[in-house]
């Protein structure tokens, strides 16, 4: 029975290692690892390289990165949320939205009457046969006075007669000169006339002093210069001066009469007695 039983046993041992024997190759076959293919060289990038610096070479400071204008584009700002036409540029007055050409919304410019301002044309008031008529091409405007409509009006229109005489011009052009001449209170009273308004020279130089005759000068009479007279305190120059300016203003005056008024007006002392 024991020899049966160690027959078995040696007979299975035998096929255990013949079973190895035979399965041994084709594991250390399918044991050796398969080669794989040699793949495509793939060329490694390399850092970029920093554009020179400017900074000295003993700077720690790292070099700065080189701007690209493409990342602009790349990272645009988000969207404005106000409406166009509330955006105004920096340093841009807020009365003109609107009249800008290059503005978003701009409205084309108007030369309408400005209710404000009044006509601005300074050629209104004048007639068609006035506006209209050709300047010379070889006129040349002489230096006129101007006049603002505080001064007798009488002698600034003679005074401008008398400049303009020898250069003759026509009527419609003397018509432009003594507009031109209208400066202040005498140039708003002009523009302010109706439109065609003035038909002549005559026309114009009338309605001026017409106009501005209140401004004329008060005549100094003898009686007035016998009331003028020196006070307490004011010097003798003082005096002098005040008294000849009102001479002058007077009409009809004769020179002894205003010497002999000149020396009732001094205060008195030694020099009245010694006149």
């Amino acid at each position: 029975m024991l020899t049966n039983l160690t027959d078995m046993v040696t007979s299975l041992t035998a096929q255990q290692a013949m079973i190895l024997r035979q399965t041994q190759p084709v594991c250390a076959a399918a044991a050796v690892p398969v080669p794989l293919p040699p793949a495509a060289a793939v060329p490694v990038p390399l850092p970029p390289v920093a554009p020179p610096s400017i900074q000295s070479s003993g700077s720690s400071r790292p070099p700065r990165r080189p701007f690209r204008f493409q990342e602009v584009h790349q990272n645009p700002l988000p969207p404005c949320t106000l409406p166009q036409h509330a955006f105004l540029p920096p340093a841009f007055p807020p009365f003109l939205a609107g009249r800008d050409p290059l503005f978003h919304g701009a409205q084309a410019p108007h030369h309408e009457r400005d209710p404000f301002f009044g006509p601005m044309d300074g050629n209104a008031p004048f007639s068609d046969a006035i506006h209209l008529a050709p300047v010379p091409e070889d006129f040349r405007p002489p230096r006129l006075e101007v006049y603002k409509g505080i001064t007798d009006p009488r002698e600034h229109v003679q005074g401008f007669e008398a400049t303009v005489r020898y250069r003759q011009p026509d009527k419609p052009t003397r018509c432009h000169l003594l507009a031109n001449t209208l400066k202040g209170a005498a140039f708003n009273w002009f523009i302010k006339l109706p439109r065609g308004h003035i038909s002549s020279y005559e026309h114009l130089k009338w309605e001026l002093i017409a106009r501005f005759i209140g401004q004329t000068r008060m005549v100094v009479s003898n009686m007035a210069l016998a009331n003028i007279k020196q006070g307490k305190r004011e010097s003798l120059r003082d005096y002098t001066n005040r008294f000849f300016t009102a001479a002058v203003e007077a009409e009809d005056v004769e020179p002894a009469v205003a010497m002999h008024n000149f020396k009732k007006g001094l205060k008195v002392g030694d020099l009245s007695k010694s006149l």
